[in-house]
């Protein structure tokens, strides 16, 4: 990749849920579909895992990013955290497995 080349990453999309609004963009798709990850396991996540843990879920602040780690999926989700007032979250990126703390990202939050 050249330096002077631009990745740009559009929302395709919003999961509304009856506590979450999760924004998706294109590279959590790509990588879902690169890394083998089914949508409707990204799908039962959103809609039955992450209302689990809510009260974690308030505790970041915003722009930060994060993991969520699903044992029962084995299947990890890269969120970022778009509002203060508001359960809006971005859908970053998708990973089968347990992902690593990287620089930019604060914490994994573990579904139990």
């Amino acid at each position: 990749m050249r330096i002077n080349e631009v990745i740009t990453e559009a929302k395709v999309g919003t999961i509304l849920t009856k506590d979450l609004q999760i924004e998706v963009d294109d590279h959590a798709l790509d990588r879902a579909k690169q890394r083998g990850v089914e949508p409707r396991m990204v799908d039962y996540i959103i809609r039955k895992q992450l209302p689990k843990i809510l009260r974690k879920l308030e505790k970041i602040d915003v722009n930060t990013q994060f993991w969520v780690y699903d044992w029962s999926t084995e299947t990890s989700l890269g969120l970022k955290k778009l509002s203060s007032t508001q359960p809006r979250f971005l859908l970053k990126t998708v990973y089968y497995g347990m992902p690593s703390l990287t620089p930019n990202v604060s914490a994994i939050l573990r579904i139990s």
